[in-house]
This record gives structure tokens, C-alpha cells and sequence, in this order.
């Protein structure tokens, strides 16, 4: 078998208003990648796909 190209666990992110307020935008998010898979990733304009790619670039 071999190692996954990528492999998250629990990933949870948020974003901080300037007013001080929390805002979940992901929770708990678990993926794994393998060499020659394809992954897809769809929703609505606004569901965060964009905040998933950037947040896997800066892992």
C-alpha cells in the first residue's frame, strides 16, 4: 500500500470579525489522497471550497 499524497485529519477553521466574533467556516474536515486519484470538490458559490484550497497550500 502506499503513503497517501495527501491526508487531513479534523481540520476546523475559523475566521475572526473585527468586532471580536467567531465564525466557524469548517469543522472537522477529514480527507485522504492517494498518488493517481482525483479528488472534485462541489457546492454553492460561498461553501468554502476556495477556503479548503488555500487552507491545504498552507499546511
Amino acid at each position: 500500500m502506499t503513503e497517501p499524497l495527501i491526508k487531513i485529519e479534523d481540520l476546523s477553521l475559523g475566521f475572526t470579525a473585527r468586532d471580536g466574533c467567531r465564525a466557524p467556516i469548517l469543522h472537522r474536515l477529514s480527507l485522504e489522497l492517494a498518488p493517481g486519484e482525483t479528488l472534485g470538490s462541489l457546492g454553492e458559490s460561498g461553501s468554502g471550497k476556495s477556503t479548503v484550497a488555500l487552507a491545504l497550500m498552507a499546511i
